[in-house]
């Protein structure tokens, strides 16, 4: 399987722009009232902690992913981030809940790509369409993008789904152990 073999996957219409459109918006209006924080992983942006409107697609991605990996997986947290200018991800690799992760284009304006490095520490970058993904393996492959200059202050809304291998060394992470974090905008 490509995403075991090289860590990462390029995967086209998981769902469609019209759909994407839907929850980039019900996102836009639960963010519209609070300002981006500067998280110095990240830049300037807003960031979502398991929203309820994005549990269905949580669990049809899990299908999508287990489909190209043939490994039985278990549900972990979902993610969403709001990127504006200057936003940016440092690389890194991800922490044992997201052995298995989507990264799911819901609003861009401009090409920013997702930039991984593979096994044989060969760069490459994806830009994905709204409404696509990269499939990875999130604690093996280095992941980040480049800080994202936009001149209208663009929005690019990504939503992350985490899963961990349900007979591996991380199935004790399904649920996310059962944490429950708040938005990060919100104090």
């Amino acid at each position: 399987m490509k995403l075991i073999h090289d860590g990462f996957l390029e995967l086209n219409n998981i769902i469609s722009v019209d759909n994407a459109e839907v929850l980039a918006e019900k996102i836009i209006n639960t963010i519209k009232k609070d300002k981006p924080l500067f998280n110095e992983d990240r830049g300037w942006c807003w960031a979502l902690y398991k929203p309820v409107f994005l549990k269905k697609l949580m669990k049809e991605v899990k299908i999508i992913i287990e489909g190209t990996s043939s490994v039985k997986l278990l549900p972990t947290y979902w993610f969403t981030t709001i990127y504006t200018n200057n936003s940016y991800l440092r690389p890194h690799t991800d922490r044992p809940s997201c052995e298995y992760s989507l990264s799911l284009n819901l609003k861009s304006e401009t090409a920013w790509p997702l930039f991984f490095k593979d096994k044989n520490n060969v760069e490459h970058g994806f830009i994905t369409d709204v409404g696509n993904g990269i499939a990875y393996l999130g604690c093996e492959r280095p992941h980040w993008r480049r800080p994202l200059i936009s001149k209208n202050k663009e929005l690019y809304i990504q939503t992350f789904f985490h899963y961990v291998n349900a007979e591996g060394p991380y199935k004790s992470f399904a649920d996310d152990n059962n944490k429950n974090f708040r938005n990060l905008n919100r104090k």
